[in-house]
């Protein structure tokens, strides 16, 4: 068992959930990451409050997500944007990333952040922003970002994110069988991610929680925690 803890992980719930939502449904990975690394964890909510129904076809995890926010959510229903399909953008992104940079400032410091479905597109492009000082917080750049069924955001107008590549290094975890995201959709973002790693599951749209997976996840974060010291013993 660690000894000293490893810092702190950002977790970035999916549309339509909340924090308490993804709080719950970690219960074995945030056990396994505890136990193995020592993180602690911030499961903030979102700032936008959405309706548990809708149609929204861009997102494409409305129904599932709507049906898990429902097992015994509390807290209601809640996203990091919506989408405006006939204006062609993301509504509220900016007051999102505005959110998370509060978070950051006030919870922080964090070592890597973790997002499922629309979180983590979120989270990907946190990590983007971290690095290119696109948003407002002096938090340095995460070590690593742990993607959950994660997907690029798809107007022209985010290419910012994307174009250079994202550095910092990203573990995209992506369902064979997912209908909501599908892998094609996932493996757009895999592509805008230097030197990405990818663990695929055969299941559908949800944070896998078998022995391999969280395992998976512990040697990622274990890789890129050396690394991170390593280079900061170089820059000494």
């Amino acid at each position: 068992m660690a000894t000293q803890t490893a810092g702190k992980l950002l977790c970035l719930h999916g549309y339509t959930q909340s924090g308490a939502t993804l709080h719950k449904k970690t219960s074995a990975l945030r056990t396994t990451l505890r136990k193995s690394l020592a993180l602690t964890f911030s499961f903030p909510t979102a700032p936008h409050r959405v309706q548990p129904f809708t149609e929204n076809a861009d997102d494409r995890e409305s129904s599932a997500a709507t049906l898990q926010a429902d097992l015994g959510d509390e807290e209601g229903h809640w996203a990091w944007w919506t989408h405006d399909e006939e204006a062609k953008t993301y509504k509220g992104l900016d007051q999102g990333m505005d959110f998370l940079a509060k978070v950051l400032e006030e919870e922080g410091p964090f070592v890597g952040v973790m997002g499922f479905s629309q979180g983590a597109a979120m989270a990907a492009m946190l990590s983007s922003a971290l690095e290119r000082s696109l948003l407002k917080s002096s938090h340095p750049p995460l070590k690593f970002a742990i993607i959950y069924s994660g997907f690029r955001a798809g107007y022209p107008q985010y290419d910012n994110y994307y174009d250079p590549k994202i550095k910092t290094p990203t573990l995209h975890v992506i369902g064979q069988m997912d209908s909501i995201v599908v892998p094609e959709r996932c493996q757009k973002l895999v592509e805008v991610c230097e030197g990405a790693e990818v663990m695929e599951h055969p299941g559908g749209h949800f944070v896998p929680s078998a022995a391999p997976y969280r395992k998976g996840v512990v040697e990622f974060i274990e890789r890129c925690l050396k690394k991170g010291s390593e280079g900061e013993r170089a820059t000494l």
